[in-house]
């Protein structure tokens, strides 16, 4: 078995936004779990939040996010806030952990 490589033929891509294989070298801010969201929520909320994520990421994918194992970019925060809503969550509720790091999969 060899080695096998993806490569992007550099003359055709650009540096700009409109390139699909673009990704930038600017530092993201990365949400890591959300495990205190639960202890900060009606039974009823918690429920329907669950499920709201669940029926968007899948089961497993749901608990990989939760626990902190896949890191959420801010697209996928911006759901998560959005679920909160849905569940008439008023207020602010804060990712476990962020950290800062390359989006290389925008």
């Amino acid at each position: 078995m060899g080695t096998y490589l993806n490569l992007i033929n550099p003359t055709l891509c650009t540096k700009e936004d409109s390139c699909p294989h673009y990704a930038g070298s600017q530092p993201v801010r990365f949400a890591k779990g959300f495990t205190n969201f639960q202890t900060r929520m009606y039974p009823q909320q918690y429920a329907k939040f669950m499920t709201l994520l669940i029926c968007h990421f899948g089961r497993n994918q749901y608990f990989k996010r939760r626990r902190g194992d896949i890191l959420l970019p801010p697209d996928e925060q911006a759901i998560v806030q959005k679920a909160l809503k849905k569940c008439g969550v008023e207020f602010q509720l804060e990712f476990d952990q962020y950290i800062e790091a390359i989006h290389w999969n925008p």
